[in-house]
């Protein structure tokens, strides 16, 4: 369409120039009258501001549409004087509408609100009757429609009012001092000024609408791509508490509906690492928070998988957000390093092993040879007492051979335990029935159990019958668990321990050693297959680093936990090995 002026900017043509339509109504128009409805010029203007495409081609199309040209332009500038007594009644009768109805008074919040817009309207009103409809025009007409949906009036009231405002200027045409022609050609201008108007105002909560709708899909897209993301993420609010979360967040904390509301530092870290995170939250939701890098923090967290509770440690980055979401102050994001940190202690304790069988293999040679002097030195002395005829000097030098004999029996026994750590040999491969295993372990540890008032039993589920392994180091490992089990319910005055075998997968079993004793001490619940970290008092440590090591050594992997009934809980994989595998797999006899 060519819209070569402004309307308004030349003289009203010839009357018959015009077709009338009747108040309310539209008439298509075509031709050059309908084409200058609206034109470049004016659209684009020279002030600067940018009008969008779609809302240029609303305007051209309704103006087109009803045939709004520079008639009704000349026309509404010449009646507007005339109408504007009017305008104070027809603004206070459309408030009075609004005060009536309950929907439209909620969008005014207070009288002086209702002050400020009664001025709007009336400033409206006798916009309406400037004579000159261009882009200026528009701006100023779409600005008072986003001002409607700001303040939250719903766009069915838009009809209503508009037809309010109609109303009230065709009553003041009919008294105006025209003669009947002129009056109704009037009447029509009127009509499509208002249908113009109401297009603008319906243009602007179209706007308003495609923006939440795009808002709406920029949320969602943002939600599924903060729930894709690898991370636990975490929004607070200004008083440190759970506002929202991601899936992989509720996964580890607990769940969203457990975590939210609660305080954060409460769900995202144990009681031991609580004051360190508290210490790094207050620095996000304090003043100098903007101004510093976000704080950055490693805490453990218990993590509750089904019935399994495991310890994980979980790097938090917390970012102040100051104002930039509304109700959350910062963001948390957290990144489960425990396997990492497992790797890297591995990689060191494997460094570090090899560096002690080097130094395991230079030392045995030279321990072993003056071990088996002392022994037999011992001997001789020992050989000798008998010979001492005073009763009570002969026992005392028994008394303290038999001390050093025992001593020098724990100190082959530490070497031996050293250097199968450091420097392990070849296990077997074959076929090993699980009750059997059982039986023998309880067999050996049921007279030590007794000696601690404990009980022990043993039960092997379906489908968990046999394993590959290697029988002497697999009796060493359940030996070595099983008497840190009946120790620690000793400590208790006796207790129960359980051996139990079943298939966790088609591929692995997992044997467990379970008592109900006082649970693993905290300080050093995270460092138990660390050489010589140990809770008793006159422990080597060794015992359960060679646990570790054997169970690696057979492809599967061990763990130590609290559970929350009490006790401590050791269980390790191994691979499984079905009944049809048994042609192809060695047996032990």
């Amino acid at each position: 369409m060519s819209l070569p002026r402004p309307i308004g900017g030349q003289p009203a043509p010839a009357p018959s120039a015009r077709r009338a339509r009747s108040r309310g109504g539209f008439a298509r128009r075509n031709g050059n009258d309908a084409s200058r409805a609206l034109d470049a010029p004016a659209l684009h203007g020279t002030s600067g501001t940018a009008v969008s495409v779609a809302a240029r081609d609303v305007l051209e199309e309704v103006a087109g549409y009803i045939g709004f040209d520079e008639t009704d332009a000349a026309i509404l500038r010449e009646i507007g004087p005339l109408l504007e007594p009017s305008f104070d009644g027809i603004v206070h009768r459309f408030y009075e509408a609004i005060d009536r109805n309950p929907g439209a008074r909620t969008a005014i919040r207070d009288e002086a609100q209702a002050q400020r817009l009664r001025g709007t309207l009336r400033a409206w009103l006798q916009g309406l009757f400037g004579g000159r409809y261009d882009r200026a025009y528009f701006e100023q007409r779409a600005r008072i429609g986003r001002v409607h949906v700001r303040i939250g009036l719903a766009q069915r009231y838009m009809f209503s009012a508009m037809n309010l405002v109609r109303e009230g200027l065709h009553e003041a045409l009919e008294l105006a001092a025209l003669d009947a022609d002129r009056r109704r050609r009037a009447h029509v201008a009127v009509d499509r000024i208002c249908d113009v108007e109401l297009a603008v105002m319906l243009e602007t909560y179209r706007e308003a609408y495609v923006e939440r709708l795009r808002a709406a899909e920029r949320a969602a897209m943002l939600g599924r791509l903060i729930e894709a993301v690898d991370a636990l993420i975490v929004g607070l609010g200004e008083d440190g508490a759970v506002r929202l979360s991601n899936a992989m967040a509720a996964r580890m904390l607990g769940s969203a509906a457990s975590i939210e509301g609660r305080p954060f530092v409460e769900v995202a870290a144990v009681p031991a690492d609580a004051e360190r995170l508290r210490g790094a939250l207050t620095i996000a939701l304090g003043p100098e928070g903007a101004a510093r890098e976000a704080p950055e923090i490693e805490v453990a967290v218990d993590h509750e998988d089904g019935p399994r509770r495991t310890r994980r440690i979980v790097r938090w980055s917390m970012r102040p957000l100051r104002g930039e979401v509304e109700g959350l102050a910062v963001l948390a994001v957290g990144h489960d390093v425990t396997d990492r940190l497992d790797a890297e202690r591995r990689v060191a304790e494997t460094e570090a092993m090899a560096s002690l069988g080097t130094l395991a293999a230079g030392l045995a040679h030279e321990i072993r040879n003056p071990l088996n002097a002392a022994r037999l030195q011992l001997e001789l002395v020992s050989r000798a007492a008998v010979r001492v005829a005073d009763p009570t000097a002969r026992d005392k030098i028994t008394h303290h051979v038999g001390v050093v004999g025992a001593e020098i029996g724990r100190l082959s026994t530490l070497l031996e335990e050293f250097l199968l750590l450091a420097r392990p040999r070849d296990i077997e491969r074959r076929a090993v029935e699980l009750a059997s295993l059982f039986d023998e372990v309880v067999t050996l540890e049921t007279p030590v159990a007794e000696a601690h008032r404990a009980s022990l039993s043993a039960h092997v589920e379906p489908g968990a019958e046999r394993v590959r392994g290697d029988r002497a180091k697999l009796v060493q490992v359940l030996v070595n668990l099983v008497g840190n089990a009946i120790e620690a319910v000793a400590g208790n005055g006796g207790g129960h321990v359980e051996l139990r075998a079943r298939a966790s997968s088609d591929d692995w079993v997992e044997v467990s050693v379970r008592d109900d004793g006082p649970g693993l001490p905290p300080e050093i619940a995270h460092q138990v297959f660390r050489p010589f970290v140990s809770s008793k008092p006159a422990g080597t440590g060794l015992g359960l680093c060679i646990v570790k090591k054997l169970v690696e050594q057979h492809g599967g992997h061990v763990e130590l936990e609290s559970p929350r009934q009490g006790g401590t809980l050791a269980r390790f994989t191994l691979p499984r090995v079905r009944a049809e595998e048994l042609d192809r797999v060695p047996t032990h006899v």
